[in-house]
């Protein structure tokens, strides 16, 4: 086959599956404003927004816009933003100076970043070194534990800085074996 003829093929290909993609998310952002419609007028359009969850366009946030004289719940990409600080932490750990930002870039970037928590980052983000790597299945494995041993007594918190040693692991998985 002719190597132009394999090229415009796959570009078909891939604008087609980007399009149906995106023609899923806008589907199931009109269900989900839809769903909201018989409540517009009679609870308040922030709280509405709380429920709107936004599907398209990728990245944004619900707003309260008015729309022919009435207050309504819709998902937007911020074009600006207010210059309050008030620092967000996303899901894929980056810091931003308010969650306007946050959805700025999201949208920027066609991608779906959530919100972690309010307030910067606790950990940069940085590399890790070979021994942090090396480490990382038995911090895990520290991580359940301790959760497991907590039970409903859980809350969040900074996780400890240093790992058990092996002794101090198989000691603690056969204490918690035993309950």
């Amino acid at each position: 086959m002719n190597l132009s003829f394999m090229f415009a093929l796959f570009l078909l290909l891939s604008l087609h599956s980007y399009t149906a993609r995106g023609g899923k998310a806008q589907r199931r952002q009109r269900q989900a404003e839809e769903n909201l419609k018989p409540y517009i007028g009679r609870v308040e359009p922030k709280k509405l927004c709380e429920l709107l969850k936004c599907y398209s366009p990728m990245g944004s946030w619900c707003q309260v816009v008015e729309e022919n004289g009435v207050l309504i719940p819709k998902c937007v990409c911020p074009q600006s933003c207010p210059r309050q600080r008030a620092p967000v932490c996303s899901v894929l750990g980056k810091t931003y100076g308010n969650e306007c930002l946050l959805h700025k870039e999201a949208c920027r970037k066609r991608r779906r970043t959530g919100l972690a928590h309010t307030g910067p980052c606790l950990v940069p983000k940085a590399e890790c070194t070979e021994e942090e790597l090396g480490q990382f299945p038995y911090r895990l494995m520290d991580w359940f534990l301790l959760l497991s041993r907590m039970g409903e007594s859980y809350a969040p918190g900074a996780p400890p800085q240093s790992c058990l040693s092996h002794a101090q692991r198989t000691q603690l998985a056969q204490m918690s074996s035993s309950c």
